[in-house]
Parts: C-alpha cells; structure tokens; sequence
C-alpha cells in the first residue's frame, strides 16, 4: 500500500510541478510579448517623428530657396555695404589663455 501511495504522490507532485513550470514560461511569454509590444510603438513613433520632420525639411528647404535667392544675395550684400574678403589674417594667442590673472 505504501508502494502505491508514494507512486501516486510523485505523479501529483511530478503533474503539479509541470503545471507550474508551464505556468512560469506562460507568463514569461507574456511579458516578452509586452516588450515586443512597447518597442514596436516606440519603432513606429520614432518613424512617424522622421517622417514629420523629413517633410519639415522639405518645407524649409523650399521656403529657404524662395526667401533669398542665391544671385540676389551678392547685390544685397552690396546694398548693406558688405565688402568682399580679400585676406583672412590668424591671430596667435600665446599660451596660458586668452585672459589671464595678475
């Protein structure tokens, strides 16, 4: 009797542990399916941002070309009496910075 008895509390327990280990890559699943889900709609908020600001830069890149044109830039240049550069001069600043303590 005691034969069957112990035979039959390791088929519970063997059937109970199954059960809570399947229970435990269930919920494992769950929540792997729940990252899954929060990075696809960061995926697609972030595509939607690049798409907003794809046409955004569009958007400026015309007004930018309408505004000023490129020829008309040297005769406004002109008109604020902007004058062209000849020579670009380097200053050098001797070592220990540009403002020292005395």
């Amino acid at each position: 009797m005691t034969i069957l008895l112990s035979s039959s509390y390791h088929t519970k327990i063997f059937w109970v542990l199954g059960l809570l280990f399947t229970g435990f890559l269930i919920g494992l699943y769950i929540i792997q399916v729940n990252a899954l889900t929060i990075l696809v709609y960061r995926i697609a908020g972030t595509e939607r941002q690049i798409a907003e600001h794809r046409h955004a830069n569009t958007a400026l890149q015309v007004q930018a070309n309408q505004a000023v044109p490129f020829k008309d830039l040297e005769q406004l240049a002109q008109s604020r009496n902007f004058e062209r550069v000849r020579s670009i001069t380097y200053l050098k600043i001797p070592s220990g910075g540009v403002a020292q303590n005395q």
